[in-house]
C-alpha cells in the first residue's frame, strides 16, 4: 500500500515526502489520473446513509460487540504470516526520583520509547497494530475503548475486527481489514467534500470525542466504504485547544510528559467545526471522563457543518 508518485518526481534524488504527495495532489487535480468520480458518489452515499440513521433515531448506533483475542494467540516473530509493516515508536516520560530529565510539566524522570508495531497478517488480510502495555492506561490510546463503548466506531471504523487484550484485561492493539490507502487528492475530494465528513461531525458531536489525526494516511477504502484506521489517536471535545494547565491536572488520564491535546494534524474544516461546536456547547452525550462547561440549556444549535443544505 502506499502513494504511486508520479516518475518525474521519482527521478529527483532523494526528493522529499512532502514534494512527492504535492506534485500528485496536483497530478490528480488536473488530470483526474487514477481518480474514480463513482468511487466518491459511493462514498458520499455511504456517508448519508449513515448520517441519516442517526439523525432520524436522533442517537448514535448503538455499538456492535467487538470481540477480543489474547495477544499470546499471535507468534508476530513468524515472519511466514506476519510482516513489520510499521514501527511507530516515540520517547514517552516516565516518572523517576533519579531521573536526568525533566518534562514540561517540571518532573523529574527520564525519555523512554513507547508506542505501537503494525504487523500484515498474511492469513487474515488484515492489519495488527499492537501497543506497549500503557499505551491503552494512561497513554495515547487512553481513550480508545470509551469511544468504543459510545458507538463511535461503528459507521467510522467498518473494518474493525477485534481487539487484542494481555492477561491483564488492558488493550494491546487491534486489528482491521486491509484496504487501500487514499491519496491525499483522494481525502480531499472523498472525505472532506462528501456527507462523510457530515457523519464525522455528527458522531463527534454526539459522542464528545473529536480526532486529531484525521489524514489521509488513516483512511482506507474496503471496496468503495471508508474506514478510518487509527482509532486511538481521540480525545474528548472538551479537551480541544486546552492548556498545559489543563493537561497537569489530567495526569491520571494521560501522561506522556507532554500535554497531547496539543497535537493536531487534521483537516481545517474539521478545526472550523470544532472550534464552532465548543463555542455552542454543543456535546450532547459527554463520555464519563469529560468535564464539560457547557451550559445545561444549550441551545440546540446545529453547527454551520450540519446545517440542511
Amino acid at each position: 500500500m502506499g502513494i504511486r508518485v508520479p516518475r518525474t518526481v521519482r527521478k529527483i534524488k532523494n526528493a522529499p515526502a512532502w514534494l512527492a504527495r504535492r506534485s500528485y495532489y496536483a497530478l490528480q487535480a488536473t488530470t483526474s489520473f487514477r481518480f474514480d468520480e463513482e468511487v466518491v458518489l459511493d462514498v458520499d452515499a455511504f456517508g448519508a446513509r449513515a448520517l441519516n440513521e442517526i439523525i432520524q433515531s436522533d442517537r448514535l448506533p448503538n455499538p456492535e460487540p467487538t470481540g477480543r483475542r489474547s495477544i499470546h494467540e499471535f507468534d508476530l516473530a513468524d515472519k511466514r504470516r506476519f510482516e513489520l509493516a510499521k514501527a511507530d515508536v516515540h520517547l514517552r516520560f516516565v516518572v523517576e526520583p533519579n531521573g536526568h530529565h525533566t518534562d514540561e510539566f517540571g518532573r523529574n524522570g527520564t525519555w523512554r520509547p513507547r508506542g505501537c508495531e503494525v504487523y500484515y497478517d498474511k492469513a487474515d488480510d488484515s492489519y495488527l497494530k499492537v501497543f506497549e502495555p500503557t499505551f491503552c492506561v494512561n497513554g495515547e490510546g487512553r481513550f480508545l475503548v470509551d469511544a468504543l463503548d459510545a458507538g463511535v466506531y461503528r459507521d467510522i471504523s467498518p473494518g474493525l475486527r477485534f481487539l487484542i487484550i494481555d492477561d491483564d484485561e488492558r488493550v494491546r492493539g487491534y486489528a482491521i481489514t486491509a484496504g487501500r490507502l487514499l491519496t491525499p487528492y483522494e481525502f480531499d475530494q472523498m472525505v472532506g467534500a462528501t456527507s462523510y465528513a457530515d457523519l464525522i461531525c455528527e458522531v463527534t458531536r454526539r459522542s464528545g470525542f473529536y480526532w486529531n489525526d484525521l489524514r489521509f494516511h488513516n483512511v482506507i477504502l474496503l471496496g468503495n466504504t471508508p474506514c478510518f484506521i487509527d482509532l486511538e489517536s481521540i480525545l474528548p471535545v472538551d479537551w480541544y485547544k486546552t492548556d498545559l494547565a489543563f493537561a497537569r491536572s489530567h495526569l491520571c488520564d494521560v501522561d506522556i510528559g507532554w500535554p497531547l491535546q496539543r497535537k493536531w494534524n487534521s483537516p481545517r474544516w474539521y478545526a472550523d467545526f470544532l472550534d464552532e461546536l465548543k463555542a455552542a456547547g454543543q456535546q450532547r452525550q459527554a463520555p464519563k471522563v469529560s468535564r464539560s462547561t457547557a451550559p445545561a440549556d444549550a441551545s440546540p444549535h446545529l453547527p454551520s457543518r450540519l446545517k440542511p443544505r
